[in-house]
């Protein structure tokens, strides 16, 4: 009986390693949105915000890297797509929204 092993499930592999690698670069990506915002006056300095921000740039980190990895791109590309997604925050996430759900209306 052959054991199959999930990458994702195995420490020791290197697609573990780099989908943790994506998060923190989606992570980081938010604090650096959160440091622009602050510098410009668009935002206190406040934990909660901080944290709410790196939550939701991780999350546009990991979809970007998973549409990058979809696509086929080498690990490097990948990495740089989540960090900007990241910093882009909730813009990149309505984005993703507007063209999966195929909502062309803008109602703000």
């Amino acid at each position: 009986m052959e054991v199959i092993v999930l990458p994702w499930k195995d420490p020791s592999s290197n697609a573990f390693f780099r989908w943790i690698y994506i998060i923190l670069f989606g992570g980081w990506g938010g604090l650096v949105r959160y440091l622009l915002d602050v510098k410009s006056g668009q935002s206190g300095k406040n934990l909660f915000s901080a944290l709410a921000q790196i939550v939701v740039s991780g999350f546009t980190g990991v979809l970007s890297g998973l549409m990058s990895q979809s696509l086929g791109t080498v690990f490097h590309t990948s990495l740089a797509v989540s960090g900007i997604s990241g910093a882009m925050g909730v813009v990149a996430l309505n984005y993703y929204w507007k063209k999966f759900s195929g909502d062309s209306n803008d109602k703000s």
